[in-house]
């Protein structure tokens, strides 16, 4: 099963086919709000691509079929995300990256609705620390890009503990995003300049497949 994380990544920033790929593995994912990410992903990923309209037309078919199996709740908790996140997908600057993290947060801090935000504190994570503290943004004061990297670092480890505890429910089709999750918590808190929290994170997490146990690509 592919990793969430790298797969929101890899549509953020335009890699369509590979996103594709890594969406339809991940379509049948148990969840509700999950299934609507990818769906909506893997829709975006082949309206990208030339010669993929069927698979578009699936894809928005799977997209119209979770949004139907949303509660009421999630609708309520999703609803405030949807414009600033597709602006986010559509240009990611720092100035949406902080429009959608404005939203993320009033729905993400102090509730109890967090299952339903998976996907959208993955692309939070990411608008921190690969967006805003992103090193090509050389506007951005050092301390300020560490404390983004903090907040990335940070959301990594809940969506670790969250995803760790499906798989400990039997949903195993959350173990490569989890460990990812703890991976990037390491990275980011190196970045973020907390060397003894990103070693305990790189424990927690181990190496994934290319890259070393401290966090350098080996390949």
């Amino acid at each position: 099963m592919a990793d969430l994380i790298r797969t929101l990544e890899s549509d953020l920033f335009g890699a369509y086919e590979w996103a594709a790929d890594l969406y339809e593995d991940l379509a049948g994912v148990q969840e509700a709000p999950d299934r609507l990410a990818v769906f909506r992903g893997l829709m975006r990923a082949y309206e990208a691509l030339e010669g993929k309209a069927a698979e578009a037309m699936r894809a928005a078919e799977g997209l119209v079929a979770a949004e139907e199996d949303l509660d009421d709740t999630e609708r309520r908790v999703l609803a405030p995300l949807e414009a600033p996140r597709e602006a986010l997908f559509a240009d990611p600057t720092p100035e949406s990256a902080k429009a959608f993290l404005a939203a993320f947060d009033a729905a993400w801090i102090g509730q109890a609705e967090k299952p339903a935000l998976v996907p959208d504190a993955i692309l939070a994570a990411l608008a921190h620390s690969n967006v805003i503290a992103a090193t090509r943004n050389k506007t951005l004061p050092p301390e300020e890009a560490k404390a983004h990297h903090a907040k990335a670092a940070q959301l990594y480890e809940e969506l670790f503990a969250m995803l760790n505890f499906r798989v400990g429910t039997g949903e195993q089709e959350w173990k490569e995003t989890a460990q990812s999750a703890a991976f990037r918590a390491a990275v980011a808190w190196r970045f973020a300049g907390e060397e003894s929290r990103s070693r305990r994170a790189t424990e927690i997490a181990g190496a994934p497949p290319g890259f070393d146990r401290s966090g350098h690509r080996t390949s």
